[in-house]
Order: structure tokens, then C-alpha cells, then sequence
């Protein structure tokens, strides 16, 4: 996972409420709907 990636998922985790990855990937960032592609490497690793 990309290091700019890994940070703002982890921030959201600690200071923005975030349940889970799957929660920072689908209702905050937007990714499984508009780069699908990125989402699932970011959640492969």
C-alpha cells in the first residue's frame, strides 16, 4: 500500500471515526466507487 494511502487511512482510523478499512475505502474516500482498481490493492496489502 502506498505510504500517502496507509497515512490517511490510518488517521481516519485514529482521529476521523472510521469503523474499518473497508468503511475509509467505500464512505470516505470514494474509491471502490470511482477507482476500484486502487482500492483493492490498498486492501490486498
Amino acid at each position: 500500500m502506498p505510504q500517502e494511502l496507509l497515512a490517511t487511512l490510518q488517521y481516519g482510523l485514529n482521529e476521523e471515526m472510521v469503523v474499518s478499512p473497508v468503511d475509509y475505502f467505500t464512505r470516505r474516500s470514494g474509491m471502490t466507487l470511482f477507482s476500484i482498481h486502487e482500492a483493492k490493492n490498498g486492501q490486498s496489502r
